[in-house]
């Protein structure tokens, strides 16, 4: 076993692709960008459409990274163990929320 982990990560430094490398200093120009981004818009001022959508749309391509990362470092490895009471706890969570919109859904056809 601890044979073919030293050949997995032999394997892992030729196959070394430098993405994650361009990754980390394109989000760190990011960051840098929001933060001057965010000290320019002051609350409550005005934006042209088409730069409130590209500030929406990037904010979701990030999100949307962030999450299948994190997804993937909690699930991805098929031999981890899975932590069960957590999972149930997030589908309790979704239950119940879909239970309350469901009350507030019936409420308002009724009111």
């Amino acid at each position: 076993m601890k044979q073919s982990k030293i050949i997995q990560e032999a394997d892992d430094k030729r196959n070394y692709d430098h993405e994650a490398d361009m990754a980390r200093s394109e989000l760190y120009r990011l960051a840098e960008y929001s933060v001057k981004l965010f000290k320019m818009i002051e609350p409550g001022s005005n934006l042209e459409g088409w730069t409130a959508s590209k500030i929406t749309k990037a904010a979701d391509y990030i999100g949307s990274v962030y999450h299948y990362m994190k997804y993937e470092s909690k699930f991805g490895d098929e031999d981890q163990d899975v932590d069960r009471d957590e999972m149930d706890y997030d589908e309790s969570i979704k239950k119940d929320l879909t239970n309350k919109l469901a009350e507030q859904w019936q409420h308002r056809k009724q009111g």
